[in-house]
């Protein structure tokens, strides 16, 4: 670290560019506020630099749960030689002030929508689309079916899967997986730890998770074959809350309604509750039925 007219500060790695950013900022807007007039010395300011560096690593080791046996703990940030992440994209608004960007049959994805889903986490439509013109004049980008895309701000941590192919806006982080993740066993996984990702979000104004808090974002993740099985057990479950809601819907007894939704609230409860268990790697796919037994 040096002092004078420029501050350098060197931070680990898998340093969020935005923290990086204001910790630097931070540093020089101190100095040359408190210095001068002898408010605030170089080893203070060193010891405060450590002590935010100390309470990042801190919040960063707070992972959501521990790594089961047979589980490996990784990285979101895209690799290609883990075989996990290979590739995050995010996307574009092509300029609204041009029609021949838009209304081209090319399904365009915005935050909106994907916060108005329930249960359901793949997208088969949009209400907007683009042209190949406005594909090819914005930073909107291509994506094959089975991308799971991520909202990044405003909010953090809405996730879907594109059933066909598709482009977004801005607001979303689009993760390609590899052959070691499924990627519907990555979009239950997001889901299911909202809390996680908004922690690790950067933002004065609003939150928003950049690429690089990517390298701070870990799954505990099972291997291939186990990932399917849990899989299985969470369509299931879903699919008895599917059930138990169509069966409230066509009841036209009032008596019997009360009680059908009583059932479908404590079931849909139970789902949540062994959702949680499934993906921590604490109840096997197996055990599921005599959970909701």
């Amino acid at each position: 670290m040096k002092f004078g007219s420029v501050v350098t500060l060197s931070f680990p790695e898998n340093t969020s560019a935005f923290l990086h950013l204001l910790l630097t900022m931070g540093m020089r807007l101190t100095l040359s506020l408190f210095q001068p007039y002898g408010m605030i010395s170089k080893g203070c300011l060193i010891a405060l630099a450590k002590r935010a560096m100390c309470w990042r690593n801190y919040q960063m080791s707070k992972h959501p749960h521990q790594c089961p046996d047979g589980w490996e703990l990784v990285s979101l940030f895209p690799s290609k030689t883990t075989g996990v992440v290979l590739r995050v994209t995010s996307g574009g608004t092509p300029s609204t002030a041009k029609d021949e960007l838009w209304d081209g049959g090319i399904p365009w994805l915005t935050p909106k929508e994907v916060t108005k889903l329930r249960d359901n986490l793949y997208v088969s439509e949009t209400e907007r689309t683009i042209s190949e013109e406005g594909l090819k004049n914005s930073a909107a980008a291509f994506l094959e079916p089975g991308t799971v895309m991520l909202t990044k701000r405003a909010p953090v941590g809405a996730v879907a899967i594109n059933a066909i192919p598709m482009a977004t806006n801005q607001g979303f982080l689009n993760f390609t997986c590899g052959p070691e993740l499924r990627p519907l066993f990555l979009a239950f996984w997001l889901r299911l730890n909202v809390d996680y990702l908004q922690q690790m979000a950067n933002g004065s104004t609003y939150l928003e998770l950049y690429q690089n808090d990517l390298h701070d974002v870990l799954v505990s993740l099972p291997p291939i074959e186990i990932q399917d099985g849990i899989l299985h057990a969470a369509k299931s479950l879903q699919f008895l809350c599917l059930v138990a809601e169509a069966e409230q819907q066509l009841s036209d007894n009032v008596e019997l309604l009360r009680d059908l939704k009583d059932r479908t609230a404590r079931l849909r409860q139970r789902k949540d509750y062994l959702l949680r268990k499934l993906f921590l790697g604490e109840i096997a796919p197996s055990e599921i039925r005599k959970q909701i037994a």
